[in-house]
């Protein structure tokens, strides 16, 4: 492990958890949630759980004073949509990596990170904030000196060293301001299952052989009840350990972010329709 990477966390009083080789989930109950504020304490961790000793790293955003900036470029080009915001805005995209510490992800993706005040809640993580480009403020992301299928994530270095962690800056504040939705009612929709159903999964879990069809559609009803996200998501983990064969804590995060994703969407031609 090289402390070098991770004590910019800890400074940061991030905590951080291992994820297995070559992947980006911690497959032990509580997943990311095993993370800690000092790497003693990481590495003491690993030590009872040798199969992780070499694996990945990444931060517990969901205890950490830090959000991350998310710029991918899978389908929609999140560069291209952040340049664009950021040169109507009379600001230069190249400042991100001179201002604040970034990395690159193996999927020639982007991680801003910064910090947040503690004097203030965090906002909502926001899928879709620009096209391809996600503001991260919950669960765990993946950081240096980590590796997907041989690739690795790469701090972006000024002068030879990485750059500090830097707070949010107004631009990014003002983008998020920008980007809230407020729906006038409550999206109406056509539903597969009954209340009664739904608690059943609460009490007894998923279905074996329905399990991703379900997850995702109690994840997207509760979402339709303005419930926050991370508190939805904390409700399916529930049902999901209580199902005869849960999901993978990775599988359930996709689900999840998945049915984000669309309920964002929704949220946003709502908006516009009504706005």
């Amino acid at each position: 492990m090289k402390q070098v990477h991770l004590q910019r966390y800890n400074e940061q009083g991030a905590f951080l958890f291992s994820a297995l080789p070559n992947e980006k989930h911690n497959a032990e109950p509580g997943g990311f949630k095993n993370s800690f504020g000092n790497i003693d304490d990481l590495e003491q961790w690993q030590a009872e759980h040798p199969r992780y000793k070499n694996g990945n790293v990444g931060v517990d955003l969901s205890k950490s004073p830090l959000v991350v900036l998310d710029v991918d470029k899978h389908g929609t080009n999140g560069y291209l949509a952040l340049a664009n915001y950021m040169n109507t805005h009379g600001l230069d995209p190249k400042s991100i990596m001179k201002e604040t510490y970034t990395e690159l992800t193996p999927s020639g993706g982007l991680h801003a990170f910064y910090t947040w005040p503690s004097d203030k809640t965090k906002p909502v993580r926001t899928v879709g904030l620009l096209d391809g480009v996600d503001l991260l403020t919950d669960g765990g992301v993946i950081v240096a000196p980590s590796s997907i299928d041989g690739q690795n994530y790469k701090a972006v270095e000024q002068d030879g060293k990485p750059v500090a962690i830097a707070e949010v800056p107004d631009w990014l504040n003002k983008l998020m301001q920008g980007e809230k939705v407020t729906n006038k009612e409550q999206l109406s929709r056509t539903t597969r299952y009954s209340i009664d159903e739904r608690f059943g999964m609460i009490l007894d879990g998923f279905t074996k052989g329905q399990r991703n069809e379900q997850a995702t559609s109690f994840i997207g009803w509760l979402l339709s009840y303005r419930i926050h996200p991370r508190k939805a998501l904390e409700i399916a983990e529930v049902a999901n350990s209580r199902s005869p064969e849960p999901l993978s804590y990775d599988e359930l995060e996709k689900v999840y972010i998945s049915v984000l994703k669309r309920e964002n969407a929704k949220a946003k031609r709502k908006e516009a329709n009504y706005g």
